[in-house]
């Protein structure tokens, strides 16, 4: 009996093998750096102040391109801000101390450049009552475009001056401020900033080591000018010497001192500090009264 056999051809069939997860080597630990090239390659305490005062002054100096800076009302002035004057929105604050008055002279002349560039009323706070028209039509601001506020007390001082800088149909605010808390400074920048008018703050001797929110801090000092020949300036009778220092200045660098001649037209020539290591007071001083500094020598000597 044969057998047959008979082939099939079926298809092979292809099974799927699962891939089982291949486990990664654990990573071999990176050589450790030299101390001496750690040290090499990490930047150092100063570096890292002075790139975060980089970044400081970039952001302190960031402002709307489109609004122009107004000027001082003086070209010497003008010179030493980073912006060729004040930034509008922005505050003021004026130092004064010594004889002259130099302080308010130079404020109302900015107070009035103010007006000037936008044409809207100047603001005047006078709570002592001793505001004086004709020195600020003097200073080219017009009686018409003054609006005068006598505030009663502090608190109504500081309401009015917030309340006038948050107006845009206000140019420049102009007043005198005895006492200003931290809390009613920062109130008044911010009013500054949202209404975009100039505040010219005038404060005594007393608030030049106190903490400020101004855009702009000057220390003046006026003396009468000498008019004997041991000045080391050429001055006539009538002139007036203003010392300027400028205290503060967002961009710039603060410490900036000369000195201001005015005659009786009100021409204003620029002197430069003849020693740089005295401070304004003691300059002051001997220019007022040169003789009397010979004699102070001449002591110190014997």
């Amino acid at each position: 009996m044969s057998v047959q056999m008979q082939l099939w051809d079926e298809p092979v069939k292809t099974l799927a093998i699962p891939q089982l997860p291949v486990q990664p080597k654990s990573p071999e630990p990176a050589p450790q750096k030299a101390p001496q090239e750690a040290t090499a390659r990490s930047k150092t305490k100063s570096d890292v102040l002075s790139t975060l005062r980089n970044q400081i002054r970039k952001v302190e100096t960031a402002r709307q391109p489109q609004a122009s800076a107004i000027s001082s009302g003086v070209s010497s002035l003008d010179d030493v801000l980073p912006q060729k004057g004040y930034p509008p929105g922005s505050l003021v604050e004026w130092i004064d101390s010594g004889q002259a008055g130099g302080a308010a002279w130079l404020s109302l002349l900015g107070a009035a450049r103010a007006y000037k560039h936008s044409g809207n009323k100047v603001v005047i706070l006078d709570p002592d009552r001793t505001f004086y028209p004709p020195a600020a039509i003097a200073c080219g601001l017009p009686a018409e475009a003054m609006i005068l506020l006598q505030p009663q007390s502090s608190d109504d001082l500081i309401w009015a001056m917030d309340q006038s800088l948050r107006s845009s149909a206000v140019s420049a605010v102009w007043g005198k401020l005895d006492r200003l808390e931290d809390i009613d400074a920062r109130r008044l920048q911010l009013a500054a900033e949202t209404g975009g008018t100039l505040g010219m703050l005038l404060r005594p001797a007393k608030a030049i080591g106190q903490p400020s929110w101004a855009e702009v801090r000057w220390h003046v000092h006026g003396v009468p000018a000498p008019t004997d020949r041991t000045s080391p300036w050429k001055t006539s009778h009538g002139d007036r010497l203003l010392s300027v220092r400028l205290l503060r200045a967002r961009g710039a660098s603060a410490g900036e001192h000369f000195w201001l001649q005015i005659d009786p037209q009100s021409r204003i020539t620029r002197r430069e500090c003849l020693h740089d290591s005295k401070s304004a007071q003691h300059l002051a001083a001997e220019l007022a009264h040169p003789k009397a500094a010979g004699r102070r020598q001449q002591a110190r000597r014997a």
